[in-house]
């Protein structure tokens, strides 16, 4: 359980909603009953200026305290989310493919009957559309966009229904995928590790990020 604590303290230190008790609270800010300033839903704290919040672009929703791409969008090079390219994404079974388009004719799993066309082949995240990943652990490599909902803030598993990640992690609050591999290949997306949660009072696996992690391995 200590190590479970570690990783929420720092989940929830790395998030840095928490900014101020001052009363006149700062631009995209708005004072809780706590008499302190966070930042507003649709916004996150600044990278580049100390205790400020920015809004969230066009097509972007904050998830996990970052502004990331709604469905339909994926980031561009100039960090706005752009339409995704055609086929990129589209749903496929992974026992029968059809992907039409021949530059995203891999269907990438989800579950034993679901997942989504992308491509293969790829061995660095330049390989990849923009807003995907190349995930190496598995053959030949292959390009993974991050699981609907994952980070997503939650307090019960319920309002992580009907995404990718429908687990609602105690103490950190947050979306993650749930009933990885321990074992196989790409069980989770790059930078998640599938860890044993049974000891931790949750008798399932799930996909937790590998830096919030002490050391990057599982508790």
């Amino acid at each position: 359980m200590k190590a479970w604590l570690c990783i929420a303290v720092t989940v929830l230190a790395s998030a840095g909603c928490l900014l101020d008790t001052d009363r006149h609270c700062g631009p995209n800010q708005d004072l809780t009953i706590e008499n302190v300033c966070v930042c507003k839903p649709n916004a996150v704290v600044s990278e580049t200026a100390a205790g400020a919040c920015v809004l969230c672009g066009l097509n972007q929703a904050v998830v996990g305290g970052k502004c990331q791409c709604v469905d339909g969008f994926v980031a561009a090079a100039d960090g706005t989310c752009a339409p995704k390219p055609s086929g990129l994404g589209d749903a496929c079974n992974p026992a029968a493919p059809a992907c039409g388009n021949a530059d995203f004719n891999t269907c990438v799993a989800t579950s034993g009957t679901t997942g989504y066309c992308s491509k293969a082949g790829c061995a660095a995240p330049a390989d990849c559309p923009t807003g995907f990943a190349c995930d190496t652990a598995v053959t030949g490599g292959v390009c993974k966009r991050a699981p609907r909902g994952q980070g997503q803030a939650c307090s019960r598993d319920a309002e992580c229904a009907g995404t990718e990640a429908e687990f609602c992690a105690p103490i950190i609050n947050q979306c993650l995928v749930q009933g990885c591999a321990l074992t196989a290949p790409g069980a989770c997306f790059p930078g998640y590790i599938c860890c044993d949660l049974t000891a931790l009072g949750a008798a399932k696996t799930a996909c937790l990020p590998a830096d919030k992690l002490p050391q990057g391995k599982c508790p």
